[in-house]
């Protein structure tokens, strides 16, 4: 099928005659593909976002609610770290502190 061409063989690494402009031609196709690719997640990244836009606008109030939840639990999160560090509890502080620090890596 590829007539003794050289191309398809992993064993040498020099191209027949009528495959030396194989590696630009490779480039260029990798470039569109990579090109492609990105435009095929932006759209992508659109379409989720317009979902979820519709989302917020079909569900507002059980987002409001779910937002309205969050801030309160940060909150409360907040209120307790004060304490704590009002209470002066060194340990408390450096066990969130490692905690946080384990949850990232």
């Amino acid at each position: 099928m590829n007539n003794g061409c050289t191309l398809y063989r992993k064993d040498t690494k020099k191209n027949c005659k009528q495959h030396k402009e194989w590696p630009q031609v490779e480039t260029k196709f990798t470039e569109e593909f990579t090109r492609l690719l990105v435009m095929k997640q932006e759209k992508n990244q659109h379409e989720n976002l317009k979902q979820a836009m519709t989302n917020l606008h079909c569900n507002k109030d059980v987002q409001m609610q779910a937002l309205t939840n969050l801030l309160k639990d940060h909150h409360h999160r907040y209120q307790h770290w004060r304490k704590m560090i009002k209470l002066q509890k060194p340990s408390f502080l450096w066990s969130q502190h490692t905690k946080r620090r384990n949850v990232n890596h």
